[in-house]
C-alpha cells in the first residue's frame, strides 16, 4: 500500500462517448477457485498484495469520475484517492456444495457480489471504479472472487486484461522467490489514442444507427442531466421494478457446427460466424418470451415509447450487438494493440420482424435469414463506419443518454455481447484456473452474454436475464433435426430426491419446490395431484397427495418445479425421564439465575416460536391463556395432520411442548423458565396418537413459514431425522431464516448409542444452533425398597421409557438372577428359570434391553430390573412386545442386589409414588443418548450443549401438571430461551454473533473416566453459560474450527516441534477482537485436549463396545497411561498478544492430532483452543474457547460399506437372514429377496444396479439410488433394504423401468467416499454379489 501512494500521480482523464455508451451496466464476474488442499490457498494477504500491486499499473482505478460542462472526467487526485472497494467475508457454504449443486444461484454463497447491474454510489457516496469481495468457503474449500468494473472505465476486454495481470502478478508472488523482479507492465488510458485512429473520412450512419445515436428525446436529455451516481440509482431502480431472472445455458459445439451447417446450405449466408448463430438464437428466443408479455406490459411499453423518438416500428424486434473497435481500427492496432483498455465498443441495431424471429424456431429458411442479417451488420462495421459513430458520439455529450433511453424503453429487444474471447478461465493466482465464472443472478432485463467455458468443456455458455423466462420455448425445429440450445423450461431438470428404506415417508406425499417466479396453478392443474400446502414464504412451493399411479417424476415434469422430495416423517427428540426438582441448581449451573438476578434479564420483548406437540395454554405456570392481553402466548396454531385448521387453537395432548415451554419460560415456583417474561408462539405438528406422535415435512414447513411471518426472533424446534446430511427441504429452509436474521435453535438428536455421525436434520442445517444434552446433577426418582438377609436397602430406579406398564410392585415380591440356555446371565437367549410370579434382575450387556426383558417375560417373570455394567444411569426403553414393567439401577446397586440374591432371599417392592433424591453418577456430563457429530463433510455438531438429561418442567394439566423428560428435545428449549437473554441484553445482535458467543464462552465438559473433556463432536463448545455470553467483551472469528487432515508431511515452519516429521498437520488463523471501547486486551492461549473416540476395534471390525453397551471406544483409557505429548496437541505460532480497544489480532494456530493412534482404528480427536483474555487494571481472567474437531487420516480413503459384524452387504431372505449361498440362488415371482447394506459413513451417492452375465449394467434396482445418505443407525436401522428382482429402472429418479430377461445376474453397489467427486469412478466404493438366476 506504501508503495502505490508513493508511486502514484495525479492525473485526469478526459473521458468519450465511447465510455459513456455502455455506462448503465457494470461488468461484474465471480470466479470461482477449488482448494486442491493447500492450507494457504489464495490467502487474505497474499491477494490483497498482489491487487495493490497490480493497481500500480492501473491507477485511473482510484479516481474520482467526475462531469464537468457536460463531459465526462477520471481524475485521479494523490491527496484525495477514490480506493477501490476491496472486502473479504467467510462463508458457510462449502465448496463441494456448490459444485455438486453446478453453480446453481441457489447454491452460490450469499452474498458474493457487492454491487447492483447499474453502476451506483459506493461507500464514500461515490462510484468505486473496482469492486472486489473475496468470499473464504467453508473448511477452506475454495474461493469466490468477486470483481466489478464500470463500463465508464473499462470495457470488456479492459476488465480482462486487469484481472489476468492481476493473476499473473499473484502468481509471481506466490513463487516467494523474488529473484527477478517483475517489471511494472503500462497500460494506455488515454482515450485520445481511439479518437487518433479515427479515418478522416467516415460512411453515413444507416437509418436504424442514425436514429439511435442521432435521435433526441425527454427521457434521454434527463438521464444526461443527472449526475453518474444519481444516474445509477434511477437505473438500479428501474431494474428492481422490471426485476429479470439471469439464467446460462450450455450450447455445444456440435449444435453450433450443426446450425452453421444448416445456415450455409440454405445460400442466404456464404459464412456465419458462432456469434452469429449464437445472436440468432438468442433473438429467436428473446422475441418468442416478449410477444407472450400481458397486455398491461403491452400498453406500459407503448406509453414509454411516446416518450422517446421511436426506434422500431409496431411489429420490430431490435437485437443490440455490441462490437469492439479495436480490431477494425488498423492504426490502433498497429499503435497499442495489447494496451489501450478504455472503453472502445458500441451498439449496432439488427432489426427483424418478430414474426419472423418466432417463425424461426419452425424453419431453416427463416433462422437462416435471421442469421444472415446479423452477419450482414456485422461485416458493414467498418473503421469508417466507426468513424461515424465516433462522430456521432463526441458531438453532442448527451448521445449516450438518448441511446439508452432507446435501448431501456424499448422491451422488444435484446442486447447481446460476446465475452467468450477474453481468456476469463485463464486467470490463474497461481492455484489453478477458476472452475467456474458467473455473471449477477439479476441483471438488465433481457440482456445476453456469450461466456467462455472451461478447459474441459466445448461451446460456449450463454448468459441470458429476461422477464419472461418460462414462456421462452427456447429450441430451434429443424426438419429431421431437433436441435435444443438448452433445456429452457425449468422442470426439464428439476430433482427428485428418493429416501432409503428406514426414512419414514408419507406415503403418496411429497414436498414440491418451485422455482422463484413459478406459479402453484401448474400444480393444481394436474390431474391426480391434490395440493395440500401451499408455501409462499422463504420456501416456494406446495405440499401434495397423488394418485397411486403417479410417479415423482410426474411432477417434476410440471412447467416451474424445481425439486421433489418425499414428505418424510419427524418423531421427538426425547425420552420418559424421571421426576426432578432441581430447577434452580440447573441455572446455577448455566450462568441463568445470575443472568436473572445480577443482569435482572427475562427475556422481555424477545419473540420466541415453538414448533412442537402444542401447550396446555390453560396451566398456570404458563399464563393460563392464549393470545389475550398480557398473555405470554401472543401467537401459534395449529399445523398438524389431524387440525381442522391453523387458527385452533394448539392444545397439547401428548406433553412435549408443555414440558418445552416450561424450560423457555414457566412463571410458577416448582418450574423456573430460563426465559420467563419472553413472548411466545407455538405451532402444533404432531398428532394426537395412542401409539407414537409424528409429524412429517409438510406439517413442519407450514409451521415454520408461519412462525417467519409471525416475527419471531428465535425458532426452537425438537425435532429431527437423522442424517448428518444438511440437504433436505427443512434445513434450507431453517437457513434460509438464519440468513433473514432468525436464530434456529434444533435438537441434534437422541442416537447416541449408535455413535458418531448421528447428528440430526436440521440441526445440521448452515448457521442452525445445534444442541446436545448434558445429564441433571442430581436424580429425583421412585425408589424400590429391596428386602435382604441383611435388612432394607433403597435403590433409585429408573423406570423403562415406553408403553409398558409403570414399575409398581404394590406387595414384596421374590428376585431372580435368572441364566439362560447358554449359561450366562445375561439373559440373551432363552431363560431356563422358571420366573413366575418373580422379578428377574439381569445385567446390561451384549443384547438388548428388549431382548432381555422379552426373555424374562416369556419366562413368566412379572417385572424386570436391568443394572448397568459401567458407572452411571441411563434411560431404558423396550420395544412394543415387551408388556411387563421395568426398571434400570445403577451398576453398585446391581451387584449388591445380585450378591443378596446370591446369599438368600431376597424380596422388592414399589410404590407408585415413593419417590428418592440422589446425586446423579452423571451429573454434569454428556448424556449418552445425545448424538454426536460430525456431519457428513466433517461439520462440528453439535454446536452447543445445555440440560437435558432428566428434566423437571410443565406438564398437561390432565397428565399430571409436571414430569422430568429427557432429551436433546429439553436442551434445545434451554438454550432457545438463553438466547432470549443474550438478545434483550444486546438488542441488535446478530444469529452469526449470537452462534459466535455461545460457543466462545460455553465451558467444555469434563469427562471423569479419561481425565479428559468431551470431545467437541458430542459437546459443541461444552455447557452454555449465558452469564458470560451476555458480558463477553471480545469476538472470535471463526468460532470452531472443523479439521480434515489430508497433509502427511514434515511441518517446517515449526522449529520447536516434537513429533516426527511425518504426520498429519494443519494451520488455522483466528480473528480476535478487542470490544471493549476504553481497556486494552491481553491474550494468553492455552490448550485444553479431549478425548478421541472411535467407532472400530483395533481389527477393523466395529466396536463390540458400541455394539453391546452403546458406548464408544475412547483414547486415552487414563491420561496417567500415556504421554502428555502424545495427545493432540495445539501450538500458537504468531499473533499479536496485546490488542488495543476496539481492535483485532489473527492469531495462528498449529494443530496436529494425537501420536501413534493408528489410522486404522478411525479415530476422531479433538480439543479446545484456550484464548485467556485479560484487561488492563484487571485480575480476572476471561476464557473464550475454540473448538476444533477432526479426522485422524484421510476421510477420502475410508471404507463407506459397513464392516463386520454388521456389514459388510449381503443378499437377504425375507426374515434378512443372509442367503449362505448366493450361487445356488433362484429368484422367481414368488421369491422374495433383498440387499441388506449397512453404511459406516454417510455417502453423498448410493447406487445399486442388476449387471447381466456379459457384465452389462441392465438397470437400478427399486430404491437402488440415493443421494446425501446417512449411516445406518445401530439402534433404530442397521440396514438399507433393497428389494432384488426382475424389475429394473433406467434412470435414477425410478421412473422408466423394464422387467429383465430370465439369465444370470449380479448386483452392482457403488457408494461415493467422503469428499468423493461422483464425475472419477475412484472415489466410488465397489461391492459385487455372487452370480444368481432369474426365472420367469
Amino acid at each position: 500500500m506504501d508503495l502505490f501512494l508513493k508511486n502514484i500521480k495525479s492525473q485526469t482523464y478526459a473521458l468519450n462517448g465511447w465510455d459513456f455508451i455502455s455506462a448503465f451496466a457494470n461488468i461484474p464476474f465471480t470466479f470461482y477457485f477449488k482448494n486442491p488442499g493447500q492450507s494457504d490457498f489464495m490467502s487474505s494477504s497474499l491477494l490483497r498484495a498482489s491487487f495493490l500491486r497490480t493497481l500500480q499499473e492501473f491507477p485511473i482505478l482510484a479516481g474520482h469520475l467526475v462531469v464537468r460542462d457536460s463531459r465526462g472526467y477520471i481524475v485521479v487526485d494523490k491527496n484525495n484517492l477514490n480506493m477501490p472497494e476491496y472486502t473479504e467475508s467467510q462463508s458457510c457454504i462449502d465448496y463441494k456444495f456448490v459444485e455438486a449443486g453446478n453453480f446453481s444461484w441457489d447454491t452460490l454463497p450469499h452474498p458474493v457480489s457487492t454491487v447492483n447491474a447499474a453502476p451506483s454510489k459506493g461507500a464514500n457516496a461515490q462510484i468505486k471504479l473496482v469492486n472486489v469481495n473475496v468470499v473464504r468457503l467453508r473448511n477452506n474449500s475454495g474461493v469466490a472472487l468477486f470483481v466489478n468494473m464500470p463500463h465508464y472505465v473499462v470495457d470488456g476486454y479492459g476488465y480482462a486484461v486487469f484481472v489476468r495481470r492481476w493473476a499473473e502478478v499473484c502468481m509471481w508472488m506466490h513463487g516467494n522467490t523474488y529473484e527477478t523482479e517483475l517489471p511494472l507492465r503500462e497500460y494506455v488510458f488515454d482515450r485520445a489514442v481511439v479518437r487518433d485512429a479515427m479515418p478522416t473520412d467516415m460512411l453515413p450512419l444507416d437509418d436504424a444507427c442514425s436514429r439511435m445515436y442521432g435521435g433526441s428525446s425527454t427521457i434521454g436529455h434527463l438521464l444526461a442531466w443527472m449526475s453518474p451516481e444519481t444516474r445509477g440509482d434511477v437505473l438500479v431502480t428501474g431494474t428492481k421494478l422490471m426485476p429479470a431472472d439471469g439464467h446460462i445455458f450450455h450450447v455445444s459445439r456440435n449444435t453450433i457446427n450443426e446450425l452453421r451447417s444448416r445456415v450455409e446450405q440454405t445460400g442466404l449466408a456464404r459464412r456465419v460466424s458462432d456469434n452469429d448463430v449464437l445472436a440468432a438464437m438468442v433473438s429467436q428466443s428473446v422475441a418468442q418470451g416478449v410477444h407472450a408479455k400481458s397486455r398491461t406490459r403491452r400498453i406500459f411499453s407503448s406509453l414509454m415509447r411516446s416518450l422517446t423518438r421511436p426506434l422500431l416500428g409496431r411489429n420490430d424486434f431490435l437485437s443490440l450487438i455490441i462490437v469492439d473497435a479495436r480490431p477494425r481500427l488498423d492504426k490502433l492496432v498497429r499503435m497499442a494493440p495489447a494496451k489501450y483498455v478504455g472503453g472502445c465498443i458500441t451498439g449496432v441495431p439488427v432489426i427483424n420482424s418478430t414474426q419472423t424471429l418466432i417463425a424461426a424456431a419452425s424453419s431453416d429458411k427463416q433462422f437462416s435469414a435471421i442469421t444472415s442479417s446479423v452477419r450482414a451488420v456485422v461485416d458493414s462495421v467498418s473503421d469508417k463506419y466507426m468513424s461515424g459513430i465516433d462522430y456521432a458520439l463526441n458531438r453532442d455529450p448527451a448521445c449516450f443518454a438518448h441511446s439508452l433511453a432507446l435501448s431501456i424503453t424499448t422491451s422488444e429487444k435484446v442486447i447481446i455481447t460476446n465475452q467468450s474471447r477474453f481468456g476469463l478461465y485463464e486467470c490463474d493466482f497461481g492455484f489453478g484456473a477458476p472452475k467456474w465464472i458467473t455473471p449477477m443472478a439479476t441483471f438488465l432485463t433481457n440482456f445476453a452474454s456469450v461466456l467462455p467455458v472451461g478447459p474441459n468443456h466445448d461451446g460456449y455458455h450463454v448468459y441470458l436475464s429476461v422477464e419472461n423466462f418460462t414462456r421462452m420455448k427456447m429450441r430451434i425445429f429443424i426438419p429431421s433435426i431437433v436441435l435444443a440450445m438448452v433445456c429452457a423450461i425449468a422442470s426439464c431438470s428439476a430433482r427428485v430426491v428418493q429416501y432409503p428404506s428406514h426414512i419414514r415417508v408419507k406415503r403418496n406425499s411429497y414436498i414440491v419446490q418451485l422455482h422463484p417466479h413459478a406459479h402453484a396453478r401448474c400444480v393444481h392443474g394436474h390431474p391426480d395431484i391434490s395440493v395440500s400446502h401451499h408455501f409462499d414464504g422463504m420456501f416456494h412451493g406446495v405440499a401434495v397427495s397423488v394418485g397411486d399411479s403417479v410417479h415423482p417424476n410426474q411432477i417434476a415434469n410440471i412447467e416451474g418445479v424445481k425439486a421433489v422430495w418425499p414428505n418424510r416423517v419427524f418423531s421427538l427428540q426425547y425420552l420418559n425421564g424421571t421426576t426432578n426438582g432441581s430447577g434452580e441448581y440447573l441455572h446455577q449451573a448455566t450462568g441463568v439465575l445470575q443472568a436473572h438476578t445480577e443482569l435482572g434479564l427475562n427475556g422481555v420483548g424477545v419473540k420466541i416460536g415453538i414448533i412442537d406437540t402444542g401447550v396446555d395454554y390453560t396451566h398456570p405456570d404458563l399464563g393460563a391463556c392464549w393470545k389475550t392481553d398480557g398473555c405470554p402466548w401472543q401467537y401459534g396454531g395449529n399445523y398438524a395432520s389431524d387440525s381442522r385448521s391453523p387458527d385452533d387453537p394448539p392444545m397439547d395432548c401428548v406433553g412435549h411442548g408443555t414440558h418445552v415451554s416450561g424450560i423457555i419460560a414457566s412463571r410458577g415456583d416448582r418450574v423456573k423458565g430460563v426465559a420467563p417474561q419472553a413472548t411466545l408462539g407455538m405451532y402444533r405438528v404432531f398428532t394426537c396418537s395412542s401409539e407414537s406422535a409424528d409429524t412429517n415435512d409438510a406439517n413442519v414447513i407450514a409451521a415454520m413459514e408461519a412462525a417467519f411471518r409471525d416475527g419471531h426472533d428465535i425458532i426452537s424446534m425438537s425435532l429431527g431425522s437423522a442424517t448428518a446430511w444438511e440437504e433436505d427441504p427443512v434445513a434450507v429452509l431453517a437457513s434460509k431464516f438464519v440468513d433473514a436474521g432468525v436464530v434456529m435453535v434444533v435438537a441434534n438428536g437422541n442416537s447416541g448409542a449408535s455413535g458418531l455421525l448421528t447428528a440430526s436434520t436440521p440441526a445440521v442445517g448452515r448457521g442452525v444452533i445445534s444442541v446436545g444434552s448434558v445429564d441433571n446433577w442430581n436424580i429425583t426418582s421412585a425408589r424400590a425398597i429391596f428386602t435382604t438377609h441383611t435388612g432394607q436397602q433403597s435403590v433409585l430406579i429408573l423406570p423403562s421409557s415406553a408403553l409398558t406398564p409403570p414399575f409398581v410392585i404394590a406387595n414384596d415380591t421374590l428376585v431372580v438372577a435368572p441364566t439362560d440356555k447358554a449359561g450366562s446371565a445375561l439373559a440373551c437367549t432363552y431363560i431356563t428359570n422358571d420366573l413366575s410370579g418373580k422379578v428377574a434382575l439381569i445385567q446390561r450387556g451384549e443384547c438388548s434391553f428388549s431382548d432381555k426383558a422379552l426373555n424374562a417375560q416369556n419366562a413368566g417373570a412379572v417385572a424386570v430390573i436391568i443394572y448397568n455394567n459401567v458407572d452411571g444411569m441411563i434411560d431404558m426403553a423396550f420395544d412394543s412386545n415387551v408388556t411387563i414393567p421395568g426398571a434400570f439401577i445403577s451398576m453398585h446397586d446391581g451387584r449388591m442386589v445380585a450378591k443378596s440374591v446370591q446369599n438368600g432371599r431376597t424380596l422388592v417392592r414399589a410404590l407408585k409414588s415413593d419417590l428418592i433424591t440422589v446425586a446423579s453418577p452423571s451429573g454434569g456430563q454428556m448424556s449418552a443418548f445425545s448424538s454426536l457429530g460430525p456431519t457428513a463433510e466433517l461439520g462440528l455438531v453439535p454446536l452447543i450443549s445445555a440440560p437435558g438429561g432428566n428434566i423437571f418442567s410443565t406438564y398437561p394439566q390432565s397428565m399430571g401438571s409436571y414430569t422430568s423428560l429427557s432429551g436433546t428435545s429439553m436442551a434445545t428449549p434451554y438454550v432457545a430461551g438463553a438466547v432470549a437473554l443474550l438478545k434483550q441484553a444486546r438488542p441488535g445482535i446478530t444469529a452469526s454473533h449470537i452462534r459466535e458467543l455461545f460457543v466462545t464462552t460455553a465451558r467444555p465438559i469434563a469427562d471423569p473416566s479419561t481425565g479428559l473433556v468431551s470431545n467437541p463432536y458430542s459437546s459443541g463448545g461444552g455447557l452454555i453459560n449465558i452469564y458470560d455470553a451476555v458480558r463477553a467483551r471480545a469476538r472470535i472469528n471463526p468460532p470452531l474450527l472443523s479439521i480434515n487432515n489430508t497433509r502427511r508431511e514434515q511441518p517446517g515452519l515449526i522449529n520447536d516441534y516434537i513429533r516426527p516429521i511425518n504426520a498429519y498437520w494443519e494451520i488455522h488463523t483466528v480473528a480476535v477482537q478487542n470490544t471493549d471501547s476504553a481497556k486494552p486486551m491481553r491474550i494468553s492461549l492455552e490448550h485444553i485436549a479431549a478425548n478421541s473416540l472411535t467407532m472400530f476395534d483395533k481389527n477393523g471390525t466395529l466396536s463390540q463396545q458400541l455394539l453391546t453397551n452403546q458406548t464408544m471406544p475412547t483414547w486415552p483409557a487414563n491420561t496417567n497411561a500415556v504421554p502428555a505429548n502424545t495427545l493432540p496437541q495445539v501450538l500458537g505460532i504468531r499473533g499479536n498478544t496485546f490488542v488495543l480497544p476496539g481492535r483485532s489480532t489473527n492469531i495462528t494456530v498449529f494443530i496436529a492430532p494425537p501420536l501413534g493412534l493408528p489410522e486404522s482404528e478411525r479415530w476422531f480427536y479433538g480439543g479446545f483452543i484456550n484464548l485467556k483474555l485479560t484487561w488492563d487494571g484487571e485480575t480476572t481472567v476471561s476464557s473464550h474457547v475454540v473448538p476444533y474437531a477432526g479426522f485422524n487420516g484421510d476421510m477420502r480413503k475410508l471404507s463407506v460399506l459397513g464392516s463386520a459384524p454388521v456389514g459388510p452387504p449381503f443378499l437377504a431372505d425375507s426374515e434378512l437372514a443372509p442367503i449362505e449361498d448366493v450361487s445356488e440362488l433362484t429368484i422367481s415371482a414368488d421369491t422374495d429377496v433383498y440387499l441388506a447394506v449397512a453404511l459406516d459413513l454417510p455417502t453423498r451417492i448410493f447406487a445399486a444396479t442388476m449387471v447381466d452375465a456379459t457384465n452389462t449394467t441392465r438397470g437400478y434396482l427399486t430404491l437402488g439410488y440415493n443421494e446425501y445418505v446417512g449411516r445406518t443407525l445401530l439402534d433404530e436401522a442397521p440396514y438399507y433394504v433393497i428389494p432384488v428382482n426382475r424389475t429394473v429402472f433406467h434412470d435414477p429418479q425410478m421412473t422408466n423401468s423394464s422387467e429383465l430377461d430370465a439369465g444370470s445376474y449380479h448386483v452392482h453397489l457403488k457408494v461415493l467416499r467422503p469428499f468423493g467427486d461422483p464425475a472419477r469412478e475412484s472415489d466410488f466404493q465397489i461391492w459385487d454379489s455372487d452370480t444368481f438366476n432369474l426365472e420367469d
